[in-house]
C-alpha cells in the first residue's frame, strides 16, 4: 500500500448492510433512485470500512428496515445490482423496473424450460 494505513478492509456483509440502508432511504423518500444508485456504486467500490460511512452520513440512524432481514423484493434488487456491478464495474447504473421485469421473465422461462425437459425425459424413459 503506497499511502498511510487506511484501516480495516470492508467485508461484503458490511457493504450489503449499507446498501440495505440506502434501499430503505429510497423507500422512505429520503433519496431518489438515481442518488441511491450513485451511492451504491461508491459502496460496492469501497475497500475500507471508513469509506462506507460517507454514502449514509446524511441519513438518520439505521432505520427499522436496515435492522431486519431484507424483503424478497430487496434481495432481488440486490442480486440484480450485484450482477450489474460485477459485469459493468462500479460505475454501473442501477437497474430499472423494466430491466427487473425482463430478468424475472427470463428466469421464469428458464425454470419452465427446465421443467419441460425433465418431464419429457421422464415420459421417454
Amino acid at each position: 500500500m503506497s499511502g498511510p494505513d487506511r484501516g480495516t478492509r470492508a467485508s461484503d456483509a458490511e457493504r450489503e448492510a449499507v446498501v440495505v440502508r440506502l434501499h430503505a432511504a429510497v423507500g422512505e423518500g429520503r433519496l431518489t433512485a438515481d442518488e441511491a444508485g450513485d451511492r451504491m456504486a461508491a459502496v460496492y467500490a469501497a475497500r475500507y470500512r471508513e469509506e462506507l460511512a460517507a454514502p449514509v452520513a446524511d441519513l438518520p440512524g439505521t432505520g427499522a428496515a436496515a435492522s431486519g432481514p431484507p424483503s424478497w423484493e430487496a434481495l432481488w434488487a440486490l442480486l440484480l445490482w450485484r450482477a450489474r456491478v460485477v459485469l459493468d464495474g462500479p460505475q454501473a447504473a442501477q437497474p430499472g423496473a423494466r430491466q427487473e421485469r425482463v430478468v424475472a421473465v427470463l428466469a421464469g422461462l428458464a425454470v419452465l424450460w427446465t421443467v419441460l425437459w425433465v418431464l419429457l425425459g421422464a415420459v421417454v424413459a
